[in-house]
């Protein structure tokens, strides 16, 4: 039941009290079919109960996300970060600005101290990298190459337990364009990452960068060329293969990388390097220089976070209300599954009474009127005064079964007419068997009894005056039943189909003066049962 929602439950409650009281609105020909939909439906009652139980039991998890201003430390990594980025650091190699920490981490050691010291200090702080790589830092692409794959050499035996969320930043002159408020700082291609950013390759990274600046080149020529630039840095590392050493560092599985940063700053260079020599010897263009070179400005990280609070609380259980109502509904399912079982023995006892005498109709062992009798006596028993407050669930067969008794009993009383719809007359005298004369006149009937599948029939046999009243009653229903056989056995009619019965000398049609008119007498004649 755990599977089900609210509304399942509840319809499958509903699906099982339609199929009891479904199953209590037949005849019963199997016993326990009732009591089955009832007991099935006490089940389910029982199931929902446990399934309360258990999810009233288990603690109860709420979700609420909400923004957060969380500080953050940032860990300046890389080959380069020593030299290029110590004098915007204190001598301890520590800087503090907007609430941010930045720290210089230049061996693996070093990391690791700072992020235990972090987590076991201040575990509420998130902790970030910042990977910068200045394109005209070295005078060759294969000597920028080479620190690269040694820092990862280095940084290989890094064990962290989550991984640390990383940006890399490229740092070069784009455009003249500067800040009129704060010229020595840098215009970025878009905001830090934040720290829940989705992990990147170097490639994407740089897809969403440029993306960034394609979508502000409408507001400036500077825009325009810092685009232009941006592609062509992108290019420069595809084809000296920075690109590909930049992807083997970050797969390291102690870093991830969550962006790539362009920084438009800068008035150039001190010298020419990699970055220069490519422009030279593809673009034919070289960039300018400046007599000193600037400390590179630090961005921005996000300090608004989505943070999600967890609660666990515990419910009391199964409220008292609900405990009284399933073992309300449990005595009624148990009384209701009684009811139905003794009525199911009532029904199955007079059907079998029935079945009996249908079987000694058709044997003609002489049983008939004692078993008749007995049916008689067990019709009291189908009185249906004690389910009639329960009628609709218990027992509504009850009716139906009454009246099958009383037409196998009494059939005179349930004919549609006081005249018979057919006669087979004219049996030879002492006799019941079939002439070809009586079998082509069954033969003509069959259609019509076919024709009305849920029709049921009486068949009465008769006789003239000779012999005594014994032996005319006998022979009179050894007739009705050599009808009913051949019927039977020359079509797709059932024997319950028939009621069979021997009227011996009454109701004669002929007053048996002489032989032709004893002959008259000696009949078979068919009435359609109400």
């Amino acid at each position: 039941m755990s599977f089900l929602k609210k509304s399942g439950r509840i319809a499958l409650l509903w699906s099982l009290s339609g199929v009891a009281m479904l199953a209590c609105l037949i005849n019963f020909s199997h016993r326990y079919v009732p009591a089955f939909a009832w007991v099935a439906l006490l089940a389910a009652a029982l199931l929902v109960l446990r399934y309360n139980h258990s999810m009233r039991s288990k603690p109860v998890i709420t979700r609420v996300t909400k923004d957060e201003i969380r500080e953050s430390v940032v860990f300046i990594l890389g080959p380069w970060a020593k030299t290029w980025f110590s004098g915007a650091l204190d001598n301890d190699g520590i800087r503090l600005e907007k609430g941010r920490v930045w720290f210089l981490a230049s061996s693996p050691g070093e990391l690791t101290r700072h992020l235990e010291r972090l987590k076991e200090n201040h575990p509420e702080v998130i902790p970030l990298g910042f990977f910068p790589l200045m394109p005209d830092g070295h005078a060759t692409s294969e000597l920028m190459n080479t620190q690269l794959v040694m820092w990862k050499n280095t940084f290989a035996a890094l064990n962290l337990a989550e991984p640390l969320p990383c940006t890399f930043a490229l740092y070069t002159q784009m455009t003249a364009e500067r800040p009129a408020r704060d010229p020595g700082a840098a215009i970025w291609s878009s905001v830090f990452p934040a720290a829940n950013t989705g992990q990147c390759d170097i490639k994407q990274g740089l897809a969403s960068a440029l993306g960034a600046l394609a979508a502000q080149r409408d507001s400036n020529h500077h825009a325009v060329r810092r685009h232009a630039m941006g592609c062509t840095l992108r290019e420069w590392l595809n084809e000296t293969a920075i690109q590909s050493s930049l992807d083997a560092l970050f797969t390291h599985p102690s870093l991830r990388l969550n962006g790539v940063l362009l920084a438009d700053y800068g008035t150039g260079f001190v010298r020419h390097g990699a970055w220069s020599a490519w422009c030279e010897k593809t673009l034919a263009l070289l960039p300018g220089l400046t007599a000193s070179l600037t400390t590179p400005p630090l961005p921005v990280p996000q300090s608004v976070y989505q943070t999600t609070h967890i609660t666990h609380t515990t419910p009391p259980g199964v409220s008292r209300g609900y405990k009284t109502m399933v073992v309300a509904f449990t005595a009624a399912a148990l009384a209701l599954i009684f009811i139905c079982y003794l009525q199911a023995e009532r029904a199955l006892s007079l059907r079998h009474q029935m079945q009996r005498l249908v079987i000694a109709e058709a044997l003609n062992d002489g049983n008939q009127t004692q078993l008749a009798n007995a049916l008689e006596q067990h019709q009291a028993l189908v009185d249906c005064l004690p389910v009639k407050p329960f009628g609709w669930t218990a027992f509504a067969g009850c009716e139906k079964l009454k009246h099958d008794v009383a037409v196998r009993l009494h059939p005179e009383s349930f004919t549609d007419s006081d005249a018979p719809f057919s006669v087979v007359g004219q049996f030879a005298s002492s006799s019941a068997a079939l002439s070809s004369e009586h079998e082509e006149r069954l033969k003509a009937l069959l259609p019509h009894l076919l024709a009305n599948g849920a029709a049921h029939y009486l068949i009465v046999g008769y006789s003239d005056n000779t012999g005594s009243a014994e032996q005319n009653r006998l022979l009179s229903t050894q007739r009705a039943v050599a009808v009913r056989n051949w019927l039977v056995q020359h079509s797709a009619l059932l024997p319950e189909r028939f009621v069979l019965r021997g009227a011996g000398t009454r109701n004669p049609i002929s007053d048996n003066t002489n032989k032709a008119e004893r002959a008259k007498n000696r009949r078979v004649e068919f009435y359609t049962l109400q």
